[in-house]
């Protein structure tokens, strides 16, 4: 029973020190991030992008419209 004890141990501790699934989650926590940055930066940009497009919309009508 002994030898089957440090076995269970020995393997508690490998598992402990394994670092292989660090990354993924660093990775993933990182594009989160991104993700939230670029949804926020979205939703303050958004009311100034669709007034420049509303102010260039008849403007570019009327260059459209003055081509021969």
């Amino acid at each position: 029973m002994r030898h089957g004890t440090s076995t269970w141990i020995c393997c508690l501790r490998e598992l402990i020190r394994e670092d292989d699934g660090q990354d993924l989650a660093e990775y993933g926590i990182a594009l989160a991030v991104i993700a939230l940055g670029t949804i926020l930066l979205a939703l303050a940009i958004g009311t100034d992008v669709q007034s420049l497009w509303s102010n260039a919309q008849p403007k570019l009508r009327s260059v459209i419209d003055a081509e021969p």
